[in-house]
């Protein structure tokens, strides 16, 4: 992990992310929705709102906190069509 990329890693989900400046953060996939809580409780903790969502795949446990972040921190989400 290099430059402005970084991985939370809780112990229990380990999502990567791309920091955008001192507050803001775009999340590669954004884990299990029962982990959107403690996610944004270390992303807090580290001074980071989730500003965007960059999902790989339409899977559950890649896209599953996407309305969370949302919904708390205004997120936008991006996927390919296919």
């Amino acid at each position: 992990i290099k430059g402005n990329t970084h991985v939370i890693d809780t112990g229990i989900v380990t999502i990567p992310f791309y920091r955008l400046n001192d507050g803001e953060v775009i999340l590669l996939d954004s884990g299990w929705n029962k982990d959107g809580e403690e996610l944004r409780r270390v992303l807090g903790e580290m001074g980071f709102t989730v500003k965007g969502i960059l999902n790989s795949h339409a899977h559950p446990d890649h896209m599953g906190n996407n309305q969370y972040f949302r919904e708390m921190d205004g997120a936008v989400t991006a996927m390919s069509e296919a």
